[in-house]
């Protein structure tokens, strides 16, 4: 279906807790700390009034920041390996095996090669200097720069507990397209195109292969998409930190089953993981996010003007207002 221009934010009403985890889920993540519900959280903050407009400012922040540029990288770099013999390392068509990088790693297996593949004289014929699966590339060509990109890319693509490889390329570009995310669905996805040709009729090689529906137990649903992509964009941007691998999800993320770390001003929790849910957790109360379409961009709005109010918009060394984040710039008034 033909993707519009434009989509304006769900409406945000006044309205009981219902709206929000409260019940159940709410007995589980807050206990006896402080609950605030979803109009509560919007009140404490005093931006009713603004942050419709801070959502729709969200979804092209997403676009412009994270989805168009991650698309140009994705396009970029399979298109080189393609043109080089390494096609079977696209993004599109395989996923990093990342426990026997690990094993392999611990092993000792890493050997650095200059891999001719990319250089400017003619491709390796050899398929035994060709690496022919991701491991092999992060352990023999690891330096490269090329390689560095293919591996970087693997860490946006890899959503945790789903290897549908294929619908997430596809999904990125889809909800890329268009400046607003219209075709956004935060407890759902879209169709797609399986690129293997799986569903193609096999009585004629020119028959276009067939729409494949969203399948809620092999596909991420949309928010559950785009809460991974900013994380992964966020702990690529923050500098390293001490013990955590990953310095913006380590440590500005909560497990559910963990206990809030009173020494950071904001951390993100998801409650509910199908139709996903986010909430903050601030100075060991819970706040609250209405559980529709905009869930998720609230929710990060309310963390970015946490950030700003308490650490002059700084997460650690990061400044949100810098250029390359930007993320101030979706709560400006």
């Amino acid at each position: 279906p033909t993707i519009g221009l434009y989509q304006t934010a769900a409406p945000i009403s006044r309205t009981s807790g219902s709206e929000g985890v409260k019940g159940s889920s709410k007995d589980r993540t807050s206990g006896d700390m402080d609950y605030l519900e979803p109009h509560e959280v919007l009140e404490r903050y005093g931006v009713e009034r603004e942050i419709l407009d801070w959502v729709e400012n969200m979804h092209m922040w997403f676009v412009r920041h994270l989805l168009r540029p991650l698309c140009k990288q994705i396009d970029e770099l399979d298109s080189l390996f393609e043109q080089h013999g390494l096609g079977h390392l696209s993004c599109k068509r395989t996923v990093l095996d990342t426990a026997a990088l690990e094993q392999a790693k611990a092993s000792g297996a890493s050997t650095f090669g200059s891999f001719g593949a990319f250089g400017s004289s003619a491709l390796a014929q050899s398929t035994s200097s060709t690496p022919q699966t991701l491991v092999d590339l992060a352990l023999k060509y690891g330096e490269l720069p090329q390689a560095k990109e293919r591996m970087a890319l693997e860490k946006y693509l890899r959503v945790p507990g789903y290897l549908c490889r294929d619908y997430i390329v596809q999904r990125v570009h889809t909800l890329a397209q268009s400046g607003a995310l219209p075709a956004y669905s935060f407890d759902g996805g879209g169709s797609y195109i399986p690129s293997d040709g799986n569903a193609a009729s096999a009585n004629s090689a020119t028959s276009p292969a067939q729409e494949q529906p969203w399948n809620p137990v092999t596909h991420p649903t949309d928010g559950q998409l785009l809460f991974h992509l900013f994380c992964t964009f966020m702990d690529q941007t923050m500098p390293p930190v001490q013990n955590c691998r990953h310095p913006f999800t380590d440590r500005y993320v909560l497990q559910p089953e963990r206990k809030p770390d009173h020494n950071l001003p904001v951390q993100i929790i998801q409650v509910v993981r199908k139709r996903p849910h986010f909430c903050l957790m601030v100075k060991g109360s819970f706040y609250d996010v209405t559980a529709n379409r905009n869930n998720l961009f609230i929710t990060l709005i309310l963390f970015v003007l946490e950030i700003q109010r308490e650490c002059a918009g700084y997460l650690g060394l990061t400044n949100l207002g810098g250029k390359h984040v930007d993320l101030l710039a979706v709560i400006d008034k």
